[in-house]
């Protein structure tokens, strides 16, 4: 949990500051913005119940926590930018919090038409297991000893399908062609190696100055994520990020033409500017 607070903490100083500024405050160091955040932990963890703070319900408090430091000095208040997996988990669809849920944060999830559940949350998941056999039985996969290898897609479909695909190793070459060229680019200029490069791949821009968010949950909600997997497939005006411009709204940047993910050049929450190349993608026509 630390870890990840000082990860996002990093991305979202400059977002929080702005706001700041906006309001005529100082702008906040990374030790006071720190400390406000143990603090915010400490507001919510109670009013949500006492999850335990283990993954991956300590990051969901965490991020309750570090949205609400920057929609208060955005003046919009608490829980604003609360994800569905934060709301799985106030709602009891992870199972019953240990605590009592805030009276507030009650009425904002009727507001929301939302409902609290106390079933066992394995009845709230489908029993996905015969649609995994069929994919296996289509695709002419053996079970392995003690059917592992149906479990191991069950458990990591993406990476299984990426290993009997051969996407995997493609992912592997390419970080291997990255290495190459990151070689090649101590021997060339770097628009050379560059334009070398990407010569069959769509840039990526951001058009407009702000922050990068990877998911966006609508309603001017945001959450922290991964980035997405080098190889990765999109369908042409799939949406690839967000960008929080300075006066708040989230702009949805497309996939261009569709394509697989070849690099990545920014990282969640940091700052683009208008212009400057988010990442690429190759067209598959062209692959």
């Amino acid at each position: 949990m630390m870890g990840s607070m000082m990860a996002d903490l990093t991305g979202m100083r400059t977002t929080i500051n702005n706001a700041r500024k906006k309001n005529g405050k100082d702008e906040l160091s990374m030790d006071a913005l720190l400390v406000k955040l143990f603090e915010e932990v400490a507001y919510v963890w109670p009013r949500v119940g006492y999850p335990p703070l283990v993954t991956p319900f300590s990051q969901y408090t965490k991020n309750i926590a570090l949205f609400n430091l920057l929609t208060l000095e955005q003046g919009k208040g608490r829980y604003v930018m609360m994800d569905d997996s934060i709301w799985g988990m106030i709602l009891g669809k992870s199972g019953k919090v240990p605590g009592e849920i805030a009276p507030e944060i009650k009425e904002l999830a009727a507001q929301k038409g939302f409902e609290f559940t106390d079933v066992d949350p394995h009845t709230l998941l489908p029993n996905a297991l015969e649609d995994f056999k069929k994919e296996m039985d289509e695709n002419g996969w053996d079970y392995g000893q003690d059917n592992e290898e149906l479990f191991e897609l069950a458990m990591h479909p993406e990476q299984y399908r990426n290993f009997k695909s051969g996407q995997a190793k493609k992912n592997m070459l390419a970080d291997l062609q990255k290495a190459k060229d990151a070689k090649l680019g101590a021997q060339v200029s770097i628009e050379e190696a560059t334009a070398f490069k990407h010569a069959k791949a769509d840039a990526i821009v951001s058009p407009v100055k702000g922050q990068l968010f990877w998911e966006f949950q609508g309603d001017g909600e945001a959450a922290p994520a991964v980035e997405p997997y080098i190889g990765k497939e999109y369908k042409e005006g799939d949406a690839f990020c967000y960008i929080q411009a300075p006066w708040g709204e989230f702009i949805t940047i497309p996939a261009a033409l569709g394509g697989q993910l070849v690099e990545i050049n920014v990282k969640q929450g940091q700052k683009v500017n208008k212009g400057e190349v988010i990442a690429y993608i190759q067209r598959n026509e062209e692959k």
